[in-house]
């Protein structure tokens, strides 16, 4: 592991357990919005919102004229890696979130919980947490971990009146000697009381719990390399959100990798989805 890197930990997370939730607002699949911005705001992330483009832009994405997006093996290639997302295209997805300090800062995983897999909070907590350690650990392995590089470690606390939550991180060293962990710290108040239906657009699986991501609470967490190296994140962010079930997805605010400037964006299993109005 590097020495003398910033890093996340556990405890530099610890004060950011705030109380509070928002109510999310489920509803149909809107076609005048991109797949991001419905994914979202349907877990409560109400304050993005989608940008305009010139229709020449799209040729450049995945556009199948309902939704904008690049695939994450595209996204840390020379193309990707290359884009000056400061101008052109990610001008005005830049611009746009850089209006919200509130949503449009955050990182946060978009969850819905199948009835199937948690038949109650209890273990919906312990399936979001089991989910996302695991698809961690398979990430780095992908990326060269071996077993004895992997490193995994969770922290129950609570609040009065509200319950627990947990802070975990999980993650190791890949082949080029980096290392990569995914930091997270989970509400148990931020999950539905009762069953809902999940928009079909995320699932047909029926009803689920949602996770709110709109409140002070939320599903905080950060994925990240010790070595600000923009190929090696990227990468693993998307090999951890490949590896999430399909109900699970990851919203990144804005970042910087090596100077470059990378707009907002919901990692949805080997897709990017942006915020583009289609």
């Amino acid at each position: 592991m590097k020495t003398g890197a910033t890093r996340l930990t556990i405890t530099s997370i610890l004060a950011l357990a705030l109380n509070g939730c928002a109510s999310h607002n489920i509803q149909e699949y809107s076609k005048e919005n991109s797949r991001a911005w419905n994914l979202t705001h349907s877990v409560g992330l109400s304050d993005l919102d989608d940008s305009e483009i010139p229709e020449s832009q799209k040729d450049s994405l995945l556009y199948d004229g309902a939704s904008l997006a690049i695939d994450s093996s595209l996204w840390t290639s020379d193309y990707g890696l290359g884009v000056d997302w400061s101008a052109g295209l990610g001008l005005g997805l830049l611009q746009s979130f850089a209006k919200s300090d509130e949503h449009g800062d955050r990182k946060s995983l978009v969850i819905w919980i199948p009835e199937d897999k948690a038949p109650n909070k209890e273990t919906a907590m312990d399936w979001m947490i089991k989910s996302l350690t695991e698809a961690t650990v398979k990430a780095v392995k992908d990326m060269g971990s071996s077993e004895d590089e992997i490193y995994t470690h969770l922290r129950e606390l609570h609040v009065t009146f509200q319950g627990p939550y947990y802070i975990g991180e999980a993650g190791g060293a890949i082949r080029d000697g980096n290392s990569c962990y995914t930091v997270f710290n989970l509400h148990s108040w931020t999950i539905s009381d009762e069953l809902e239906k999940i928009p079909s657009y995320i699932s047909e699986n029926g009803y689920g719990y949602v996770v709110e991501a709109g409140g002070h609470s939320y599903p905080e967490t950060y994925m990240y390399c010790e070595d600000d190296n923009a190929e090696d994140e990227l990468t693993f962010i998307g090999k951890v959100t490949e590896h999430l079930p399909e109900t699970m997805f990851y919203y990144s605010k804005a970042s910087e990798h090596d100077g470059k400037q990378f707009p907002p964006a919901v990692f949805d299993h080997g897709t990017i989805e942006l915020f583009i109005r289609p």
